[in-house]
This record gives C-alpha cells, structure tokens and sequence, in this order.
C-alpha cells in the first residue's frame, strides 16, 4: 500500500508547486474550450498564454471534469433556495461564476479561496479585463490582503490550514452559516494530509446547517497506474500528503464520514463521462482509435459528494 511520501521540503516550495498546477489545468481547460467541448466565454480573459495541442484524452477528461461539475451546481442550485452559496476552496482561475453569471441559473453568493498569491493574480485579471471586471457589481479590490468583494461575488486569499481565518474571511462576506451552502474543490484535498484535510471538513460539517460537499479527486491511486501518476507529479514537486485517503472508494468516504458527514457518495468520473448527456456530440470532436487509455485515466478520478440532511438525496440519482 502507498504512504504519504512526502520529503522535508519547504511548505513555500510545495504551495508553489500546487499553484502552478491550477494555471496547467486552467491552461488545459483553454484548450478544450477552443476545440469546441463546452461554451466558456471568459476563459480567455482569464488564460492569456497560447494554447498547446492537447491529447483528445486529455480534453475528454478536462470535459469530464467541468461539465460535471456544472451538472452538480445545476442540481444544487434546482434543489436549494434561490438564496444559496458557493464556496470554491482552491478556485484557481476558474471562471464558474462568470459562466453562471451569464446563464440563467443563478446563486446569491459565490466566494472563492486560493492562496494569497494567486488570489492577487486573479484580482489583477479581473480588474483589467472589462469583460470580467463589468460582472461584478460594486467591486472593491483590496491588494494588500489578496481579497475582493462585491455584491454577489467574492475572492479571498487564504491558506485553507487557518481555518480561524476563513471563518472571519466568510464573515466578513456575508456568508450565512444556516442557509444552503456548496462547498467546492477539484484537486485539493489530495494535496493535504488527512489531518488537515479532516479539519477542513469538519469544520465545514459543524458549522455550516445545510451543507453539501463536492470533491474532485484522485482515485484508485495503489494499482500500477495510480503509482505512475503519483511519480509524475512528484517529479514536479508535488507531493499528495492526502494519499491515504485516495486509495480506494471506501478511503475517499471514510476521510468524510470521520468529520461529520452522514451522507457520502464516490463516483468515478469514467462513471460521470458515460452518462453526460452531451457525450455523443463531444466525442466527434476529435477521433479517439479506442477508449482504453481514457477509461484507466477516468478511472483514477472521482467526485465524491457529500450531505447532511435529506433535501440533498437527489444528488444519488446524478450519473446514475
């Protein structure tokens, strides 16, 4: 079985590390978007580097992961009142809110939390870009603490192991702690040890009334595909401390279940891809000789989907 192994590195030199692989799948989601897979039309105000080619695998699996994830949003926003929240825990430089912004699904409160770093990258972005900067009502960028709040839209910057910090940061938005909120990761609890990790979600779990928990994962990560994917991220200097608890599906619900979780369900995203409904338009994009290569890479990601209370249980039914 794989342990978290995890040299004496500095922290600065790992959380750098992990940033840049937020702007790699910020990078790749570009990618897809110009070949076609789904409509962002922000990505470019937000991604400015020139698009690489990448492999069809590759954009099938960025596919995967977005659409999915709008999916999930959809539903929550369908089944809670029109006065909840999202909260996007390691947020990069996604553009979800720009996106619901201009459709018609719509949610009162959505805060994003990165590391200060990069939460001032993405406030110089937003405030020099009209498309992005003229979605938010009342804007008012503070620099020198990495946040920005307007009326609908927040950006905080944050290491997510101060958790006293984040409760103020999501005070000081205007987050109401008994209404329906959705918290959001993809990629991020893999990079925390359990413990931290386990803080994160029991903090969520305790303080919040109406909370559903959406995490984009890794999988499967002790079989001979999962160890090459843990050697190729070690080799860029990032280390998955929350190896543990991707090992299996049982690992990935027992981190939930140990801090407060009642209701968990993993699902793998081979599991999602087959039942998107847009699959068959997507999948004439670009040809693909066969599924296998794709099939094992979806296969070591996952969404697990956590609740507490039964006005969430619809989230069963999803890819099913």
């Amino acid at each position: 079985m794989l342990a978290p192994d995890t040299p004496d590195i500095p922290k600065e030199l790992s959380d750098e590390s992990i940033m840049l692989t937020a702007d790699d799948a910020s990078k790749c989601k570009k990618v897809a978007v110009q070949k076609g897979y789904w409509n962002d039309d922000f990505i470019s105000s937000m991604v400015h580097c020139p698009s690489q080619r990448k492999a069809p695998e590759i954009n099938r699996g960025y596919f995967a992961r977005t659409e999915g994830v709008w999916n999930l949003i959809g539903e929550f926003l369908r089944v809670a009142s029109p006065d909840s929240q999202i909260i996007n825990l390691g947020a990069g430089l996604d553009t979800t809110y720009w996106r619901l912004n201009s459709s018609t699904v719509q949610c009162n409160k959505f805060v994003e939390v990165d590391f200060p770093n990069l939460t001032r990258k993405k406030m110089h972005l937003i405030e020099s870009s009209p498309k992005l900067k003229s979605c938010l009502e009342n804007p008012i960028f503070n620099k020198s603490e990495a946040k920005l709040h307007s009326k609908h839209y927040f950006l905080i910057g944050c290491d997510l192991q101060h958790l006293d910090v984040l409760r103020t940061e999501l005070l000081n938005c205007g987050v109401n702690f008994d209404k329906p909120t959705l918290f959001l990761t993809e990629c991020v609890l893999m990079y925390m040890n359990l413990s931290v990790s386990g803080d994160l979600l029991q903090f969520v779990s305790s303080n919040f009334t109406r909370p559903v928990f959406i995490s984009y994962d890794t999988i499967n990560m002790d079989d001979t595909f999962g160890r090459v994917m843990v050697n190729n991220l070690k080799q860029r200097q990032c280390w998955l401390h929350g190896i543990e608890g991707c090992l299996t599906s049982e690992t990935q619900k027992q981190r939930f279940k140990k801090n407060g979780w009642k209701e968990v369900n993993v699902t793998t995203m081979w599991e999602v891809y087959e039942k998107l409904p847009s699959r068959a338009i997507i999948e004439r994009l670009e040809f693909l000789d066969e599924n296998e290569l794709l099939k094992q890479l979806l296969e070591h990601y996952c969404f697990v989907i956590a609740y507490n209370g039964d006005e969430f249980n619809s989230f069963k039914l999803l890819f099913k």
